[in-house]
């Protein structure tokens, strides 16, 4: 029971035993939940089932360079990284083949939803959304906004972009509607005058969010 007697609804259970230490970084594909394990200064890409059982790992990079994960196809064929900057495609499995996107330097990065392109924050111009495909071609800009791109979330149906760009420096986000086909971005929810925190689409036409 919590704190004000009523059953809480939150149930927290662990699902590796490992003795890894493991990255900040979390991604999933609803069956398997990927993230960085370190072992011995190097860095391996770790998974395990949702529901928990034996971990996992496979290196990365020659070198066990650190990395982050930051996010996973649908089919969990292919995870991005980020690494020193710069933006990777990972292949999850015993010796993960890994390439780069082209010459693309990000840490925010998320596929669409039917993985033929890549829409990225660049690492040195935080305010600007560009997007990429799959194979690292046809790089272009989308948008610019006059702070810096806190989260980028791609609808169900690969139609539309949400991005949250805060205020101020680590202030309440506003949240904007950008096309890949017209990419003039659109405020959502003009009237919202409380914080917003993060958020991500549950529907074709539902978005949830933390205020």
């Amino acid at each position: 029971a919590s704190r004000y007697g009523h059953e809480s609804p939150v149930e927290i259970r662990q699902i590796t035993n490992d003795g890894m230490r493991k990255g900040a970084s979390i991604v999933s594909d609803g069956t398997r939940i990927y993230f960085p394990a370190i072992k011995a200064g190097t860095t391996l890409l770790g998974q395990v089932p949702v529901a928990g059982g034996e971990t996992w790992t496979s290196p990365v990079f020659a070198d066990g360079a650190p990395f982050e994960l930051l996010d996973a196809s649908r089919d969990g064929r292919e995870l991005l990284l980020s690494s020193v900057g710069r933006l990777w495609v990972v292949t999850p499995g015993n010796g993960a083949a890994v390439r780069p996107v082209a010459d693309v330097r990000s840490n925010l990065a998320r596929w669409s939803p039917d993985e033929l392109s890549i829409a990225f924050v660049p690492y040195d111009d935080a305010t600007v959304l560009r997007l990429v495909t799959a194979a690292g071609v046809g790089e272009h800009g989308l948008a610019k906004f006059s702070a810096p791109i806190a989260e980028v979330q791609w609808s169900l149906d690969g139609t539309l972009l949400r991005v949250a760009v805060p205020e101020i420096a680590g202030g309440p986000k506003r949240f904007y509607d950008i096309s890949p086909r017209d990419p003039r971005p659109l405020p959502v929810l003009k009237r919202w005058n409380h914080e917003a925190g993060s958020g991500t689409w549950i529907g074709k036409h539902r978005f949830v969010f933390a205020s």
